[in-house]
């Protein structure tokens, strides 16, 4: 961490509410780098920071004055008065130690002497220990911590869940759990010796003998498998080496995973903003704690509704509800006898009256409340009462993102979803490919899903029945697979020169001989024009191999 008052960090992107005190971080690491009194910089406005209070979130001293960002670039100026007092500059040193030792999946791992309870009578300066169950002398009272001798005192790094330590005399890696640390095992699968077999099993605290370590390099080489499982379950930045990312044995080249937020494209983390862009207006969408968030244009929105962090892209939308910051007095709105949504916020009540009748009372002062009805043709009244806020009527069955109006009604335009030229790469025409998508969707029949060089790859069908197809490449017949609703699902398709694969919801897989053909220059999520209805995408995992049908049908699933 530089002592300097005109050093900055910008690692990541931060989202903070209007008028908000709270800064939240995806892809920072802040504890030990940004200090009480550094400043943040973020659309052109400056705040102090009053507390970090962890690698992610962040106390301002002001509410933030600005308009709310989500996903935003930042810069902290690591300008605080005391960074240069003498007490300020052990901390600094420390801090820097810390954040060095900050792999790519943001796990702390410590290089140790060796694991101990007794402090050594000569320590050198810069060697740390692991700590055992017991420590004595100068240790006493700080079991399973590391420590660090800075030349004149110990240095004392508390564990917690997550954090490793490899001791170079033991030559063992140790993990700690949620409350213990134990020895991460380094051999797989294999039962031709009881030892190593007791090692992989139980993770158990032992030396291995020189025949057991080559018989455990053995076992690695005839289990790959193994190796790359313990891997994708043990190591967060290479998590789509699990089980669960094999198909077939084959790791896939692009993986997505959006509640997660994690993303890796030919084996390297990426951000989400790598592979995907949006094409749109300014959006509202709601925050993980409830509350609106505004997206800028042209920048990919997510939202949580839901519950869980989902990309979310829409087709046109209007709210009909006229001046729907916080209204108190009754509208009349011209309907027709087709499903209509209303929405609001608050701990109020709407009450519908005319064309339609009902009393619609909020769940929440930060909690939107949804309600769907088919009226009659003519005019419909809305009565606000209490506190309600963000109103909104609009035609569909679902409430989508917030559209404020003022004196009219307003209208959003479609998001048009592209993906990158890195991303498209890993797709091609001839194949052998798999490629599993998961979410939810409303798009109406004939509605694409994905589509690549502007036509579709997975689109409903035209029968009205929410048919999901799978068209090759827009070559052949398409593949009719399964029904599905609203509701989230998964389905993977596979292709190469002998035809196509699909299967939806893990159902029997369908197959044709259609052969893909000419070549894929773009790829969007819906289609180059738009969308018809909505998306909300979960997952997008993409293998260069076409999968046998138990391999489709086990990839064919929700998000989990």
């Amino acid at each position: 961490m530089p002592l300097s008052p005109t050093s900055y960090y910008n690692i990541g992107t931060v989202s903070v509410a209007a008028g908000g005190t709270t800064v939240t971080g995806v892809g920072t690491s802040w504890s030990g780098v940004v200090v009480a009194g550094d400043t943040l910089m973020l659309g052109g406005l400056m705040v102090m920071i009053s507390e970090v209070a962890s690698n992610t979130s962040l106390k301002l001293l002001l509410p933030w004055p600005g308009s709310a960002q989500a996903g935003a670039s930042y810069a902290i100026a690591l300008n605080a008065a005391d960074r240069l007092a003498v007490t300020a500059i052990p901390t600094a040193l420390r801090g820097l130690i810390e954040q060095t030792r900050i792999l790519s999946g943001r796990v702390e791992t410590y290089a140790v002497v060796a694991r101990q309870d007794a402090p050594p009578a000569a320590p050198v300066t810069d060697d740390m220990y692991l700590l055992g169950a017991a420590p004595t002398g100068a240790w006493a009272g700080r079991a399973d911590y590391v420590a660090q001798w800075s030349g004149t005192g110990w240095v004392y790094i508390a564990p917690k869940s997550g954090m490793r330590a490899y001791s170079r005399a033991a030559d063992i890696l140790y993990q700690r759990g949620v409350s213990a640390w134990t020895a991460v095992p380094a051999v797989f699968g294999s039962a031709a010796t009881e030892a190593v077999d007791a090692f992989v099993r139980t993770g158990a605290v032992q030396a291995l003998t020189v025949a057991q370590r080559a018989q455990a390099r053995t076992n690695i080489s005839a289990n790959p498998e193994d190796v790359l499982a313990y891997l994708g379950a043990n190591v967060p930045h290479l998590w789509h080496l699990g089980a669960a990312y094999a198909l077939d044995g084959m790791r896939p080249s692009l993986s997505v995973d959006i509640p997660r937020s994690r993303a890796v494209l030919d084996g390297l983390p990426v951000d989400d903003s790598v592979l995907f862009t949006r094409t749109g207006a300014t959006k509202v969408v709601t925050g993980a704690d409830g509350g609106l968030i505004t997206v800028a244009a042209n920048t990919l929105a997510f939202d949580y509704s839901t519950g869980r962090r989902r990309l979310l892209l829409e087709g046109v939308g209007t709210n009909l509800f006229i001046g729907s910051a916080a209204p108190t007095a009754a509208q009349a709105i011209t309907v027709t006898a087709q499903p209509y949504t209303l929405s609001f916020w608050g701990t109020g009540a709407m009450a519908l009256s005319g064309a339609a009748g009902a009393t619609v009372t909020g769940i929440g002062a930060n909690a939107r409340t949804s309600y769907t009805f088919t009226p009659g043709a003519g005019t419909l009244t809305l009565t606000p009462s209490g506190s309600v806020t963000n109103v909104q009527l609009e035609v569909g069955v679902r409430a989508s993102s917030y559209i404020a109006t003022t004196t009219s009604a307003a209208t959003r335009a479609t998001d048009v979803c592209a993906l990158s030229s890195a991303a498209v790469a890993t797709l091609v025409s001839a194949g052998p490919r798999t490629l599993t998508w998961r979410g939810a969707c409303s798009q109406t029949p004939n509605g694409r899903i994905i589509s690549v060089s502007d036509k579709e790859l997975i689109r409903r069908s035209a029968d009205g029945l929410q048919v999901l197809s799978v068209v090759p490449l827009a070559q052949g017949a398409g593949l009719g697979i399964a029904t599905v609703g609203t509701t989230p699902f998964g389905i993977a398709i596979g292709w190469d020169g002998a035809g196509g694969i699909a299967s939806t919801n893990g159902a029997a897989a369908a197959a044709n001989t259609a052969t893909p053909s000419g070549a894929i220059t773009s790829a969007h999520i819906g289609a180059a024009s738009g969308l018809s209805g909505w998306i909300e995408m979960d997952e997008l995992v993409i293998w260069p191999a076409k999968g046998s049908s138990t391999a489709v049908q086990l990839q064919a699933r929700p998000w989990s």
